[in-house]
C-alpha cells in the first residue's frame, strides 16, 4: 500500500560553501533500512521515506531516522502531521596552532611535560546544525636565550541575522525568548522576504538592507508569539496576554512601517536596475 509521501530535504555545507555531488545517506534506524543520494548542483538533496524503491518498510510515526554526509551525522523523529523534515548539514574545519618556546640557555637535561587544554564555545542551536572539526597543531622551538611570545585571539563575527539582533530590536534578553524560537522566526522572516522581493535569500549571507529587513519581521513574529497572537507571512495580529518584558519594546505599527519602507525601497531598487539593464541591452 502506498503512503502519504514524507520527504527529508536539505542542504550540505563545508566551510560555509555548498557542496555538489555529495553522498548523503538517509537511514530509518527504527526500520533498518536506507538510502544514498548525491546532492545536486547546488547542493542539495532529497529522499521520500515513502519510496518503497527506497525503502521497502515505508515509514511509521515516531520512527527515528538518521541522515549523514560528509562525516557528520543528524537525527530526528518522524511526524506524520508534517510533509516532511529539513535536515541540513554543515562542517566547519577549525585550525588551531600553539607556539611554545623553550629555554636551552643550559646545558642540562631538562624533560618537559606538556598539557593543552581548549573549549570551544558554541550556541545549542547552531551546535544542532553544525560540527566543527578541531584540528590542533603544535610547533616547540629552542632559543638560546629564554623569550615570551604572546598570541592574540581574534573571533570575528558570522555575517548574517542572529538571535541577538532580533532581541535587540525588542530590548530582551536569552531569557525572554531563546535561540531555538528566535531562529524559526529568522527563518519564516526570510522566506517572506523573498517571496516579497522574488528573489532567493540566505538569512545567513544576505546583504545589509535584507539582513534589517528580515530583523525587523523577526521582532514583529516574536512580540505576536509573546503575546499569544500570530503571524502568518504579513498578517499580524496580537494576543491578550500581558507580557511585562515588552514594556520597553517599540510598538508593533512602528515596526511594521519601518519593515514596509525598507521593503519598498529594496523593490524600487530592483525597478530601477531592471530597466537600467533593459535600456543597457537596447544599447
Amino acid at each position: 500500500m502506498s503512503q502519504v509521501p514524507f520527504v527529508v530535504y536539505g542542504r550540505v555545507k563545508k566551510d560555509g560553501q555548498l557542496q555538489p555531488g555529495v553522498s548523503v545517506t538517509v537511514r530509518n534506524v527504527t526500520k533498518n533500512q536506507q538510502a544514498t543520494v548525491q546532492t545536486n548542483n547546488v547542493g542539495e538533496y532529497a529522499v521520500d521515506l515513502g519510496d518503497t524503491t527506497k525503502y521497502s518498510s515505508g515509514y511509521s510515526n515516531g520512527d527515528s531516522v538518521e541522515v549523514s554526509a560528509l562525516g557528520v551525522s543528524r537525527s530526528f523523529t518522524v511526524n506524520t502531521s508534517k510533509w516532511g523534515e529539513e535536515v541540513n548539514i554543515g562542517l566547519w574545519e577549525i585550525f588551531i596552532e600553539f607556539g611554545i618556546i623553550v629555554d636551552a640557555s643550559y646545558e642540562i637535561s631538562v624533560t618537559y611535560v606538556l598539557e593543552i587544554a581548549f573549549t570551544v564555545n558554541v550556541s545549542a542551536v547552531l551546535a544542532s546544525e553544525t560540527t566543527y572539526n578541531i584540528r590542533p597543531t603544535v610547533q616547540i622551538k629552542t632559543y638560546a636565550d629564554f623569550s615570551v611570545e604572546t598570541v592574540e585571539v581574534v573571533t570575528e563575527r558570522v555575517p548574517g541575522v542572529d538571535p541577538n539582533d532580533v532581541r535587540d530590536v525588542l530590548n530582551l534578553s536569552a531569557s525572554d525568548i531563546p535561540d531555538d524560537k528566535i531562529y524559526k522566526m529568522i527563518r519564516r522572516a526570510a522566506v517572506t522576504v523573498a517571496l516579497e522581493l522574488n528573489k532567493e535569500i540566505d538569512f545567513s549571507k544576505c546583504t545589509e538592507e535584507e539582513q534589517e529587513a528580515i530583523t525587523l519581521l523577526a521582532a514583529i513574529y516574536a512580540i505576536c508569539y509573546l503575546t499569544g497572537g500570530s503571524a502568518v507571512g504579513l498578517n499580524f495580529s496580537l494576543g491578550d496576554k500581558s507580557v511585562s518584558v515588552l514594556k520597553d519594546a517599540p510598538p508593533l505599527s512602528v515596526l511594521q512601517s519601518e519593515f514596509q519602507r525598507l521593503i519598498d525601497r529594496m523593490k524600487e531598487r530592483q525597478k530601477e536596475e531592471e530597466e537600467k539593464d533593459f535600456y543597457v541591452g537596447l544599447a
